[in-house]
């Protein structure tokens, strides 16, 4: 198999402008340079990060209050899991289920809850910069869609992320 460079990846790439400039200290979901692996959509992404804390029960979380204006909207907290482009993958993480449980302790790994949508995997595109397509709990099938749609479209990252948890933001 062919290696290649994180150098590659940024090639005509325009990383897409981060909506919520939540956590401080946190960098675009598109970035390779981190290990974060938790961030949040909400008509518009949050910087990812790797510290659960930021994301844990984001309706009590005064700076989520803050930095997410309310209104019509869901704000749902993802784990970053796959980052591809133009057909090849660039990262690949496992997913830390004692992280993921402080923020859902409901989360099931291997399946949805019972009128849940909690556990799908979703594909977000750099361009569209929100979620463009959702696929159930099977991470095979979203890893092979993600990786079919980024041939189809260059010049674009995409991310798999399973979704977490889901409130409303009214």
């Amino acid at each position: 198999m062919k290696k290649h460079l994180d150098f590659q990846y940024y090639d005509g790439l325009t990383l897409p402008t981060v909506r919520y400039q939540y956590p401080e200290n946190g960098i675009n979901p598109f970035d390779l340079n981190n290990e974060g692996a938790f961030f949040i959509i909400a008509s518009g992404e949050s910087l990812l990060s790797s510290d659960v804390e930021f994301f844990k029960e984001p309706y009590k979380n005064s700076l989520v209050v803050k930095n997410i204006p309310m209104g019509y909207k869901n704000v749902s907290v993802f784990y970053r899991v796959l980052v591809v482009r133009d057909g090849i993958v660039y990262r690949e993480f496992s997913e830390d289920y004692e992280k993921v449980l402080k923020i859902n302790p409901h989360f099931e790994k291997e399946s949805l809850s019972k009128g849940s949508n909690t556990g799908r995997y979703f594909i977000i595109q750099s361009s569209e910069s929100a979620y463009i397509e959702g696929i159930n709990t099977d991470y095979t099938v979203a890893r092979k869609r993600t990786i079919e749609l980024s041939k189809d479209n260059p010049n674009n990252a995409f991310i798999v992320a399973r979704e977490l948890i889901n409130v409303y933001w009214h």
